[in-house]
């Protein structure tokens, strides 16, 4: 089992977890973090109806351009639920989204809110660590 991080630096020195929609300031964004040319990320939170994507790269993947490739697939996943059902709106009396109903099932929260915790490599597959 492999494990790696992805952190970053905020503009006030806080060094966190980024959000899957900010591709700027990876802390050590130019380390090699895998040497496989194709890789399967699972994204299965918050979705009803899990996913695999699969990058490719001629060289393997930096740290950025692993970061790159999750925000990549969320965003795929948001945009292709909004253009199957519509844009979903918050569940009555709170700022969390609500159930939709496309191919995903995406629930509770909007892209915005998604924080990347961790990575794990698992049987050629990386799962991650979504946080919201």
């Amino acid at each position: 089992m492999n494990k790696f991080n992805i952190r970053r630096k905020f503009d006030d020195g806080y060094v966190g977890c980024p959000t899957v929609t900010d591709c700027d300031g990876i802390v050590n964004p130019d380390v090699i973090v895998t040497t496989d040319k194709k890789i399967v990320i699972h994204f299965d939170y918050p979705l009803n109806n899990p996913v695999d994507f699969t990058f490719t790269s001629k060289k393997g993947f930096t740290r950025a351009e692993f970061y790159k490739c999750i925000c990549k697939g969320y965003k795929q996943i948001y945009a292709t639920e909004d253009r199957d059902v519509g844009k979903t709106g918050n569940i009555q009396g709170i700022l969390n989204r609500a159930t939709s109903r496309g191919r995903y099932g995406i629930w509770g929260h909007h892209i915005e809110d998604l924080v990347i915790e961790g990575i794990t490599k698992r049987n050629n597959k990386y799962y991650l660590s979504i946080g919201s």
